[in-house]
């Protein structure tokens, strides 16, 4: 599978690389020369040297096509859904209700774990039609053509605890390419601080995820800064302070 990965990945950036050649002749030289050639010296020995590229019907897919198609489809109605709620995206919620014809829940099935990955939520449910209980102000709904899509807003502790968790670790990241290190290095811990109480109890249980979210053998939380003699970065998490450091 992983080799399959590659040399999709291989043939779609040096199609691209060949179709922005006539846009950016300079950086596509670059790429040709520094990437392509470096990893096949039998290549042409420049990119202008190369076919323009044609499309190839037999790597088609037109039925998985039309499977990602619905997906990204129903992935953008849980955005929706998400704004008019004023939920962030990298919130964790419940559940996602997706009402239409069983042909779109069955192309979505196929692509079940990708939905749930990027619409972020823990579990989708398919109805052809939903009652009344749907209507109260726990359910956000977007609907577009034949689909709705009606999204749980109730966080419990655990889910707003996960959120917190997502939001801290986006600044971590950001701190990371802030200090330069690679997006491959291992940091030795991360350190928290002055967290309040009930954020802290809520995102306890998520600091061996948060670790290997942003490659850290240990993630640390502090009541003061003063615990630690290190160098203190102030973000804002939810309209309040806290502080990460990085050693």
């Amino acid at each position: 599978r992983r080799l399959t990965v590659y040399s999709v990945l291989w043939h779609t950036l040096k199609t691209l690389t060949l179709m922005f050649n006539p846009a950016t002749p300079f950086l596509s030289e670059f790429l040709y020369q520094h990437v392509y050639r470096k990893l096949d010296p039998k290549l042409p020995e420049s990119v202008n040297f190369e076919k323009w590229p044609k499309p190839d019907s037999k790597l088609r897919d037109e039925k998985l096509e039309e499977e990602f198609d619905m997906l990204l489809k129903c992935v953008s109605l849980v955005y929706s859904a998400r704004q008019s709620a004023r939920l962030k995206r990298r919130w964790p919620l419940s559940k996602a209700i997706v009402v239409a014809q069983p042909n779109v829940h069955e192309a979505l099935k196929k692509a079940e774990d990708f939905f749930l990955e990027l619409a972020n939520v823990k579990k989708v449910e398919y109805r052809e039609n939903v009652g009344e209980e749907f209507s109260s102000d726990r359910w956000s709904i977007a609907s577009e053509d034949n689909v709705t899509v009606y999204l749980d807003t109730y966080r419990s502790e655990n889910l707003v605890g996960e959120g917190l968790m997502r939001d801290l670790a986006r600044r971590v990241q950001s701190l990371r390419k802030e200090l330069g290190f690679m997006p491959t290095d291992i940091l030795n811990a991360v350190h928290i601080a002055e967290l309040d109480p009930k954020q802290a109890r809520l995102i306890k249980g998520f600091l061996d995820t948060m670790a290997e979210l942003v490659r850290t053998r240990k993630v640390h939380l502090h009541e003061k800064r003063e615990e630690l003699n290190v160098e203190w970065h102030e973000y804002a998490v939810d309209g309040k302070k806290v502080y990460i450091a990085i050693t």
